[in-house]
């Protein structure tokens, strides 16, 4: 497992998340929910730039935007539907 086990790629658990967010919002939803998280993921390294190195193989998390995208489409999704 450890030969396999690769720096800088998506966790189980951001897999779980987003696994148990599409139950939630559906494809659809949980498809625009990583879109977002990602877009949302490439802001805050672009605008923490310039404070810190930018060093492309250094991880974040990536559960908070996950988290907010979740927040983000269930409640746009929620307030078109209702």
């Amino acid at each position: 497992m450890k030969l396999l086990k690769r720096h800088g790629t998506l966790g189980l658990g951001d897999v779980k998340f987003l696994a148990a967010a599409s139950i939630w919002v559906g494809f659809v939803g949980a498809t625009l929910l990583f879109v977002l998280a990602s877009l949302l993921a490439l802001g805050f390294t672009l605008a923490s730039a310039p404070w810190r190195k930018l060093d492309f193989k250094a991880a974040i998390p990536f559960a908070p935007f996950l988290a907010v995208s979740l927040a983000l489409v269930f409640v746009g999704s929620a307030s078109l539907a209702g």
